[in-house]
C-alpha cells in the first residue's frame, strides 16, 4: 500500500501489531492499515503557514513536532483571536505586530469580548511564540507595558468574579449516585462501564479530562489512552500518560488502588471493562458500542444528567470534568490532621519541590498517601453519621 501524499497532513500511529495510517483530506478523517518501518510522528494540521519564517534549511517536520497537536491548535486560535480583533475595530495586522496594536488587542478582548485574563494571557504567549517561528522581532509582546497590561486584566478580574462560585467540586457521595444511574440508565452493559471507568478513575487518579477522553469522537493521536498504558496488579493499577501535561521522556505514572466498602473501586470497575471488552492492546479505552470515543463534552453532559437528582440546579451547572480533578484534594484538605500538602501535591501532579518530583514516581508513596485517603474518607462519612 503506498504512503499517504505529502501533501496530505497525517500521522502514524505505532501499534504492537499494525500500523495505521490516518490523514485528512476535506476535513474527513480515513484510516488505512498497512506494514511499513514502525515510526512515530504526531498529526499537526494545517500549521505549515504558521512557520512561514522558518530559515531554509529547517526540517519543517522537527518544528511541527517541537509542540502538541493541542498547542498548534491554540495557536490557530490565537491567530483566529487577532483577526476577529482586526475585523471588528478595523485595525490592520502586520508582522511584527506593533506594540501599540497588542495594547488595543488586550483591551478589545478583555473589555469587549469578555475574555478571561488568563486566555488573554495565554494568547499573548502563543502570538510572542508565532513572532519567533516568523522571525521577527516579539518584544512588542514581551514589553514591560504588555506585562503591565496583562497583570492589570488579572487583578481587576478578581474584582469582576469575586461574588461568582467556583467549579463544583464531586465528592464520594455524588460519585456512588452517578454509578447508580449509569447502572439505571438504558445503555449497554458496555457503554455503562465506560462511562463508569471514566468517573472513578478520574477520582481517585485526580486526572485532568484530556488525560483520559478525547475531545472529537473520531480522533485517534500518541496522546490517546490506551489499553496496553494500563498495568494491573493483584491490588491495584498503573496508569501510563504517555505525554503529560509537564512534558518528561518517560510520561507519567498514575498509581491508582483497590477501595473496598464503598463500591466505587477504579480497579474493580477497570478489570469489568476489561473482561467485557475483549479490546486488542492499541485501541482506545474509552471507545462507545458505536466505534466512537467518548468525548470530554459528552461526559460532561451525561454526568450533569445523571447529577441533577441529586444536587441543586447551581451545583449541576457549575459540574464539569474538572470537578474530578479537585476532588481528592478537597478530601484531604478537609483533614488536615491525617495529610499535608505534600500529599495533595504528589497525588495531584501540581507542582512541587525536587523531593515531591521524585516522591511522584514511588509506588510506595502513593500507597501511604491512599491509605490516608481512605481514613480522611471514613472520618468524614463517620462525621456525617453523627
Amino acid at each position: 500500500m503506498p504512503w499517504p501524499p505529502k501533501q496530505v497532513c497525517y500521522y502514524i500511529i505505532n501499534h504492537s501489531c499494525q500500523e495505521k495510517y490516518v490523514y485528512i483530506r476535506t476535513n474527513t478523517i480515513k484510516i488505512r492499515s498497512g506494514t511499513g518501518r514502525r515510526k512515530y510522528a504526531l498529526r499537526r494540521p494545517g500549521v505549515n503557514h504558521l512557520m512561514d519564517g522558518a530559515p531554509p534549511g529547517i526540517d519543517r517536520e522537527l518544528l511541527t513536532a517541537s509542540y502538541s497537536a493541542a498547542t498548534w491548535r491554540r495557536f490557530s486560535s490565537s491567530l483566529s483571536s487577532i483577526a476577529s480583533f482586526a475585523q471588528h475595530t478595523g485595525t490592520q495586522i502586520t508582522w511584527p505586530i506593533p506594540e501599540t496594536v497588542i495594547h488595543k488587542y488586550i483591551n478589545w478582548a478583555f473589555y469587549s469580548q469578555e475574555l478571561s485574563s488568563a486566555t488573554i494571557k495565554a494568547y499573548i504567549s502563543d502570538i510572542t511564540t508565532l513572532h519567533k517561528f516568523k522571525n521577527v522581532d516579539s518584544s512588542s509582546c514581551t514589553s514591560f507595558f504588555t506585562k503591565a497590561a496583562l497583570r492589570g486584566a488579572e487583578n481587576m478580574e478578581l474584582y469582576k468574579t469575586i461574588s461568582k462560585k467556583c467549579k463544583a467540586t464531586m465528592d464520594l457521595d455524588l460519585l456512588k449516585k452517578l454509578g447508580s444511574e449509569i447502572a439505571k440508565s438504558s445503555m449497554s452493559m458496555h457503554n455503562k462501564q465506560v462511562y463508569w471507568v471514566a468517573c472513578t478513575l478520574a477520582f481517585w487518579g485526580s486526572f485532568r479530562m484530556g488525560e483520559l477522553l478525547e475531545k472529537t469522537e473520531n480522533e485517534i493521536s500518541a496522546e490517546t489512552l490506551s489499553w496496553s498504558d494500563i498495568t494491573l496488579d493483584s491490588d491495584s493499577m498503573t496508569v501510563h500518560i504517555k505525554i503529560p501535561k509537564k512534558k518528561s521522556r518517560t510520561g507519567d505514572f498514575i498509581h491508582i488502588f483497590e477501595f473496598s466498602g464503598h463500591n466505587a473501586c477504579a480497579v474493580k470497575a477497570f478489570r469489568k471493562l476489561q473482561q467485557i471488552s475483549h479490546a486488542p492492546s492499541h485501541e482506545h479505552i474509552f471507545k462507545l458500542d458505536n466505534g466512537k470515543n467518548l468525548t470530554q463534552s459528552k461526559f460532561t453532559l451525561m454526568i450533569k444528567k445523571w447529577a441533577t437528582p441529586h444536587r441543586s440546579r447551581d451545583f449541576v451547572m457549575r459540574l464539569s470534568g474538572h470537578s474530578f480533578r479537585n476532588a481528592i484534594p478537597s478530601i484531604l484538605a478537609s483533614s488536615p490532621e491525617l495529610a499535608e500538602d505534600d500529599d495533595i501535591c504528589i497525588w495531584g501532579r501540581w507542582d512541587s519541590t525536587a523531593f515531591q518530583l521524585y516522591a511522584r514516581t514511588s509506588s510506595q508513596t502513593k500507597r501511604r498517601i491512599f491509605s490516608k485517603i481512605c481514613n480522611a474518607i471514613d472520618s468524614s462519612c463517620h462525621r456525617s453519621a453523627h
